[in-house]
Formats: structure tokens, sequence, C-alpha cells
């Protein structure tokens, strides 16, 4: 029997700039210590609405993830005019109360 759970982590970001989740090109970065990360693009989160995504936390992730107090980065690509490319990175840290044993 496995003994790793599996959770439903729901990422929320307000609009920024005018620009909600859904226009925007983003991933979230998953981590219990900053030395070991999982990476989880836009394209297997589930949506919920314009400003939430669901990330399905697979046993096989959550192992990848390692234990402890899971945390999100959230790196979002917004549409912006004064930067080069035509897009700014914002960042966005967070610690979930999603504690993985």
């Amino acid at each position: 029997m496995n003994d790793i759970q599996e959770y439903k982590l729901n990422v929320h970001v307000e609009p920024i700039a005018g620009f909600h989740m859904e226009e925007l090109n983003f991933k979230c970065v998953l981590f219990v210590y900053p030395n070991k990360t999982v990476e989880v693009n836009k394209a297997v989160m589930v949506k919920v609405d314009e400003d939430n995504y669901i990330i399905p936390l697979t046993a096989e992730l959550v192992k990848r993830v390692g234990r402890g107090q899971l945390k999100v980065r959230v790196i979002a690509e917004i549409p912006d005019r004064d930067f080069p490319d035509g897009f700014r990175t914002e960042i966005k840290e967070i610690c979930t109360s999603i504690v993985i044993n």
C-alpha cells in the first residue's frame, strides 16, 4: 500500500496589471527545500475559473518534492511594452498549509 498522500493545491492569483491567470503564461515551482524543486506548467493544471487553477499533487509528484512544508513559486509573464521581449516576469512565493509527511 502506498503511504504517500495525494493532494489538490489551488493556485489563486489576483489580476496583475488587469490580466487574469487564464490570459497569462505562468508556471509553478513546488518545493520543500530550494535545492529540490518540481516545475508544473499551466498546461497540466486544471482550470477552475479565470483566476484559479488546481495542481493535482499525485503520489509521484509528492515523492519528487520531498517531505515537509510545501511552498510554491508562481512565475508569470506579464505583457509589458516597456520590456524588449514585450513581457516582464513577476514571481510570487507562497507557503502553503500542506505538510507532506
